[in-house]
């Protein structure tokens, strides 16, 4: 018969002493005490009901209780480690998105502020001004929602322009070598030395 207090089974027939933990015996403990794979797979996929149950048959059925808390101890854990699996390659999948998005925004922005210096620099050097840095507010009076300068150095036949902007609280870099490049550089202060920065 199996012991009610530490669920060892213990082959002997009388009313005598469990041979594990001492507890006292009973002839009307001969039902048996096993797992239940109905009642381990219900505490697997709903871990609350394996924990009443551990409660309600740990005195009973102390095999059958523990292996229903296993269960649900199993679950929990394999719900958190789902939990995090799934939210990290959606949190990768919605940056890549918001990541892309930027980009072709900023290459189409970039292209329009390309058109402008290029314009904006050769009619000043027409005037006689030789400005080499621009601010994008001055681009765009002012009328802009990015932050940053542009600046314009002549090399020979072509102009090598620049651009740090602040685009969503992150600064970024665009180069320009007669066709426009992107390249993102991030930083932690992105409003620091935005203006005019060679």
């Amino acid at each position: 018969m199996f012991c009610p207090n530490c669920g060892n089974y213990n082959n002997i027939n009388d009313n005598s002493n469990c041979l594990y933990c001492g507890s006292r015996l009973s002839n009307n403990n001969n039902v048996v005490d096993k797992s239940s794979v109905v009642l381990n797979v219900l505490s697997f996929f709903i871990p609350i009901i394996g924990i009443v149950l551990f409660f309600i048959l740990k005195e009973k059925s102390p095999i059958k209780a523990r292996k229903c808390g296993i269960s649900a101890i199993i679950g929990v854990v394999s719900f958190i480690v789902l939990f995090i699996i799934s939210n990290f390659f959606i949190s990768k999948s919605m940056f890549s998105h918001i990541n892309d998005t930027r980009k072709e925004s900023l290459s189409l922005f970039s292209k329009e502020i390309n058109h402008k210096i290029t314009s904006k620099y050769y009619i000043d050097k027409i005037n006689g001004k030789n400005k080499n840095c621009y601010t994008i507010s001055e681009l765009y009076d002012g009328n802009s929602n990015f932050q940053g300068s542009v600046s314009v150095k002549e090399d020979g036949s072509y102009l090598d322009i620049k651009m740090w902007i602040n685009f969503d609280d992150v600064s970024i870099v665009v180069e320009y070598d007669n066709e426009v490049k992107i390249s993102e550089e991030f930083f932690q202060d992105s409003m620091v030395n935005l203006i005019c920065k060679d």
